[in-house]
């Protein structure tokens, strides 16, 4: 928790899965107990890109935007990110 990731010249997080049994992505309000108080923004292309087949836990994390919906997202439907609640100043 409390990390850093800006002005990338790509994605921020890239999080890809295509193992056998499940994955649990946790950036903050899920199953894993993370926290969530990263910075997130700038990166070129996305903040945040799940291709996992599954929804990734993004809450409680500073997007610097008023809506951080712009700056997440996935290759499939089923690959979403939960990124609310979010911060609305930086940790």
């Amino acid at each position: 928790n409390s990390n850093t990731i800006i002005y990338n010249g790509d994605y921020g997080i890239y999080v890809e899965y295509s193992g056998a049994g499940t994955f649990t992505g946790d950036l903050g309000g899920g199953a894993l107990g993370a926290t969530g108080s990263n910075t997130l923004y700038g990166n070129a292309v996305l903040d945040l890109y799940n291709v996992t087949g599954t929804e990734i836990k993004a809450e409680n994390n500073w997007w610097n935007d008023n809506d951080p919906s712009d700056q997440v997202g996935g290759a499939t439907p089923g690959d979403t990110v939960d990124y609310t609640p979010w911060l609305t100043t930086a940790p």
